[in-house]
């Protein structure tokens, strides 16, 4: 196993190795914010239903605009379970582990 593959357990508990993403570049960042912040513009997130979506989004955008890549390091005015996801989530794209497309699928009621 080399420094870009890890074992992971697929739903059925069977063992693959997965390839972790690769850091993503400043460019790659500013496009994730992008669609962070087109997420936080639409005339839908202001309602209550969306409310962890816009809360996590906006914590989203914090992060990767700071640079965050601690969980630690994610405001403790999170109040929502789906709002702490989202920002863990960005932590998570920051370290390389996850795709920033992952984000255009956050649903908006």
């Amino acid at each position: 196993m080399n420094s870009t593959e890890h074992h992971q357990f697929t739903p059925t508990g069977n063992i693959e190795t997965a390839k972790t993403k690769a850091i993503p570049t400043e460019s790659e960042i500013a496009e994730t914010i992008a669609i962070l912040a087109n997420k936080i513009n639409l005339i839908e997130i202001s309602t209550n239903d969306n409310f962890a979506i816009r809360e996590g989004c906006a914590e989203a955008v914090e992060i990767l605009g700071s640079k965050k890549s601690s969980y630690h390091e994610i405001s403790d005015e999170i109040v929502t379970n789906k709002g702490w996801a989202i920002a863990v989530l960005a932590v998570e794209y920051l370290n390389g582990n996850l795709d920033g497309k992952i984000f255009e699928e956050l649903p908006v009621k």
